[in-house]
């Protein structure tokens, strides 16, 4: 039994070992690319013109962000009719 349970123990350690070294000499992997880092290095000259001047559009349109405090307060003013 003794022998038995020393057998299994190598076969594991050997499985392990052999597992760890064949991990290493694994082709390493392609980098994946994540985006511009650089703002300035965006080529812009395949988009159309019509989406370029909505991006250069000065000032942007956006709707005023307002406070949750401030809804809070411009919803409690209402006629109290509900």
């Amino acid at each position: 039994m003794f022998l038995a349970t020393c057998l299994v123990l190598l076969l594991v350690a050997g499985q392990q070992f052999l597992g760890s070294v064949s991990k290493k000499k694994a082709a390493p992997k392609q980098k994946v690319e994540m985006g511009t880092q650089n703002v300035n290095d965006v080529d812009y000259d395949w988009l159309p013109k019509e989406t370029l001047n909505d991006l250069n559009r000065s000032p942007k349109r956006s709707s005023p962000r307002q406070s949750p405090r401030q809804r809070r307060l411009k919803r409690g003013t209402g006629s109290g009719e509900e």
